[in-house]
């Protein structure tokens, strides 16, 4: 602004310079006083123009009454906006604290009850029918020598070829025919006042590329589970510490104590975990990658063993049943006869006549294999509490 009053100022002045030369030149006051309104002129109409471009630049950078009041209103909208955020953080995070502690209170609770009846007022000790769990395996391994693997170590499963072909179309897969089932010899277990309690966990397959794990009878696979828990805890792999837990929580023992590992009936016996529960995998055979322990089992695969999953469940009469894997919730519904739906992860079943409950829960390996993981802490340990204590009620 300045600089343009100096070089208007200066027009002028030349004007008014060259006014006084033409009149000193000409002798004449016209030309002078001529020249001067010019000059006069000239500065007048810079400085019109300077302020009208000015104030029009002003106008552009200052808002209106109405643009501040514009202004104002978005301020006040995202100032409210940060506000109704932050307290939506804040309660989040206190729902979740709540939630874990909820969770914490569970498990503390479910932990304290190491010698005494747990919080839903179950029993410590069991009666054991070990004659009518040996009666059971045989049922079982009848079953299975006359549709999986007879007695010749033949496989011959109606659906050997379908399930084959499905898994093997893909390069470097593995097939290992015929696994077997583990039932404990002391799987017939009852509660003090008669009611029956047989725990199941369903795993997806025995997996492993071993080429020795297949035609499997059941006194083979059943030596396989009882080994694993002579181990220490911390010697056992991922999957067999998952089950620890889902058998220490299932038996009413308390989840982080590794000695935990017992449980004593009504006789004056006791018995390692392992042999108290049976193991069925949904799959009689898996696929697998090539010298690996990744899965390769297919939807083939899975709906051809429901079939033999029901009539396991028809032999052993499970009043408990805890799965271990999100592929097995589709063809469990069918087999195992869900009746109603109590949660996410629990429902009621019934099969012939036999209610049961049923805890779907993903595979522990990547999920629950340590007291660290919040899995094991918001999931199975109120989901395996509450099927425990529903099953205790069954007649």
């Amino acid at each position: 602004m300045a600089l343009t009053i100096v070089a208007v100022a200066a027009s002028a002045a030349i004007f008014m310079v060259v006014g006084a030369l033409a009149a000193s030149v000409t002798d004449s006051d016209a030309v002078g006083g001529t020249a001067w309104l010019v000059g006069t002129g000239v500065m007048t109409w810079w400085l019109i123009r300077v302020y009208r471009r000015r104030s029009a630049e002003r106008r552009a950078r200052v808002p209106t009454r109405g643009r501040w009041a514009e202004a104002e209103r978005l301020r006040e909208t995202q100032r409210r906006s940060a506000e109704q955020h932050a307290r939506q953080q804040q309660t989040d995070r206190a729902e979740r604290s709540s939630a874990i502690n909820a969770a914490l209170a569970r498990r503390d609770k479910s932990l304290s009850a190491r010698d005494a009846p747990s919080a839903h007022g179950a029993p410590t000790l069991f009666a054991v029918d070990r004659t009518a769990s040996a009666v059971r395996t045989e049922a079982l391994q009848d079953y299975l020598s006359a549709h999986v693997l007879d007695p010749r170590g033949h496989f011959i499963c109606s659906s050997a070829h379908s399930c084959k072909t499905s898994a093997l179309s893909r390069p470097g897969t593995a097939f290992l025919e015929a696994q077997g089932h583990s039932v404990g010899p002391a799987y017939d277990l009852a509660t003090e006042a008669g009611a029956p309690y047989r725990v199941l966990v369903i795993p997806m397959e025995v997996g492993g590329s071993n080429p020795e794990n297949h035609h499997r009878t059941m006194n083979q696979r059943t030596r396989d589970i009882l080994a694993s828990g002579e181990l220490p805890f911390r010697a056992r792999n991922p999957h067999m510490k998952g089950v620890t837990f889902a058998l220490r929580l299932a038996f009413g023992l308390p989840v982080d104590d590794d000695q935990a590992e017992y449980l004593h009936f009504t006789d004056g016996t006791t018995a390692q975990l392992f042999s108290c529960f049976a193991m069925t995998n949904l799959l009689m055979c898996s696929a697998v990658a090539t010298g690996t322990m990744s899965s390769r089992s297919t939807r083939v695969m899975r709906a051809n063993c429901s079939r033999h999953m029901a009539t396991t469940v028809d032999i052993l009469q499970p009043t408990l049943v805890i799965s271990q894997g999100a592929q097995l919730d589709q063809p469990l519904r069918t087999a195992l006869g869900v009746t109603r739906v109590l949660s996410p992860n629990l429902s009621e079943c019934e099969r012939n006549g036999h209610r049961f409950f049923w805890a779907s829960l993903y595979h522990p390996t990547r999920n629950w294999s340590a007291l660290s993981h919040p899995y094991l802490r918001d999931t199975v340990i109120p989901t395996i509490e509450e099927a425990r204590a529903r099953a205790l009620t069954l007649p």
